[in-house]
């Protein structure tokens, strides 16, 4: 009988020191290095998508500054199939202001004209503006046959 009491007196949460505990939650290293890992994950993904929204407004500005170089060089080739130097008095500054060429920020156009030869004079269109405080150029030159 002294068996048998000495078994019921043991406290029911007892447990041999043979049996493994089983886990059930992290500890607080294992928190902490996902946490870690996680954050150096997010900065990353936020840095890279800052980055490429400033590449995606860069690339638009160059986009929209090609057009408008392209829409005054149409131009100046219309006037001067009947006369170069119409074309080269014309305020072109002032007429991409007034044609819808100024819609990037602080937008400007400047037209350069140089004579190659006697009838081939060189065309030079520069457009510049800002994009998110950086200066950006676009400039597109080519050749247009004529009277000088």
């Amino acid at each position: 009988m002294n068996a048998s009491i000495a078994f019921l007196r043991q406290p029911p949460a007892y447990r041999p020191r043979t049996q493994k505990r089983s886990r059930s939650a992290f500890t607080l290293i294992e928190i902490a290095i996902a946490l870690s890992i996680f954050g150096i994950t997010l900065v990353g993904s936020v840095a890279a998508v800052a980055q490429m929204h400033l590449l995606q407004e860069t690339g638009r500005g160059l986009s929209v500054a090609s057009f408008h170089a392209q829409k005054i060089l149409e131009e100046i080739r219309l006037q001067a199939d009947t006369d170069i130097n119409t074309a080269k008095n014309i305020g072109w500054s002032a007429w991409a202001n007034t044609n819808g060429c100024n819609t990037l920020n602080n937008e400007n156009a400047t037209v350069t004209f140089a004579t190659i030869t006697n009838n081939l004079t060189e065309v030079g269109v520069h457009i510049a503006w800002n994009t998110k405080g950086y200066p950006m150029t676009y400039q597109v030159i080519t050749r247009i046959a004529g009277n000088v």
